[in-house]
């Protein structure tokens, strides 16, 4: 979850800056959660995340 690191081939032609993920586990971590991937067989990935919930209500 590098800044500017693309997961694919840069002659793939794909367009983005490969900010995507490093921003949301940025996010994810400044709200207490995680980020991980699921790897898969194949050309696809999965990525989740976790954000605790507080229950509690402000006074």
């Amino acid at each position: 979850f590098q800044p500017y690191v693309r997961l694919y081939k840069k002659k793939d032609n794909k367009s983005g800056l490969g900010l995507g993920l490093s921003l949301s586990k940025m996010l994810v971590e400044l709200h207490g959660g995680k980020i991980w991937l699921e790897e898969k067989d194949g050309p696809s990935s999965t990525f989740r995340f976790s954000i605790p919930v507080n229950n509690k209500q402000s006074e």
